[in-house]
This record gives C-alpha cells, structure tokens and sequence, in this order.
C-alpha cells in the first residue's frame, strides 16, 4: 500500500479533494431525508485464517480494498460513523452494521448504537483467549 502512496502525484491529491467535495454534497444531500445512512459495515464476514498465516500474518490488498469499501465512504467525507454487532451469519462469524450521519450528530449515533446493542445477541467466538482474565480483581 505505501508504493501505491509513493507513486501519487500531486494532481492525484487535487483529484481526490475534488471527489471527496462531491462525496460529502451527496451524503448531505441524502441526510436531509434521513437521520443516519445505514450500511453493512463490511461486505463478507471474516475469512478463517489458514494455517500458514499464523506464525508471520498475512496481507492481501485487494482483500483489505473489497473489505473496506463500505467504510471508505465514511473515512472520506469525514461525516461521523459507527459501526455496531448487527448479529451472525450462518457459520457464526460476527455481521457489523455501520451508521452515518450529518456533521456534529455524533450524539444521534451513540444514542442509536446504545439501543441496537441493547438488543443484539452477543456470542463468544469459537476460539477465545481471555487476555485479562484478573482484571479488576484483586
């Protein structure tokens, strides 16, 4: 990803500010008919992490790409968003749902994320490791 940076060049840069000003009139625009935008928070539930990845990690950018590109959005008009357990998908793995709103209604989505997550199921994973199992205990 960073040779992707490196090869940008200024006018990239301009282009880019020039898409983010059209982003943000669109969601502005759609937030006058709406409170949030509501989205998945990304399209596919996680992947199972292959043996052979375990011991140095692995990274796929056209993965990572397709992963965010519900997110993205958010990160680019700068608009305020959060992303809440929605529930499980058939195997078990965690869906998110992320919501959007207009400028300075951070409020509106912690009040909404507080009363989705007051109804959502919540499930252990299958593989959990308790890393402060002592914690706040004396």
């Amino acid at each position: 990803m960073l040779a992707i940076v490196r090869a940008m060049r200024s006018t990239d840069y301009i282009q880019a500010q020039r898409i983010r000003t059209r982003a943000v009139r669109y969601f502005l625009s759609a937030l006058t008919r709406a409170d949030v935008i509501a989205t998945p928070t990304t399209p596919i539930t996680a992947s199972q992490i292959e043996e052979r990845s375990l011991p140095e990690g692995k990274s796929d950018v056209s993965q990572v790409i397709e992963v965010m590109r519900f997110v993205n959005p958010a990160n680019l008009s700068g608009l305020p968003a959060i992303t809440v357990p929605a529930g499980y998908d058939g195997t078990g793995m965690p869906i998110g749902l992320q919501l959007m709103a207009r400028p300075w209604e951070e409020n509106s989505l912690l009040r909404l994320a507080y009363a989705i997550d007051g109804v959502v199921e919540r499930r252990k994973p299958t593989i959990h490791f308790d890393l402060l199992p002592e914690l706040g205990r004396a």
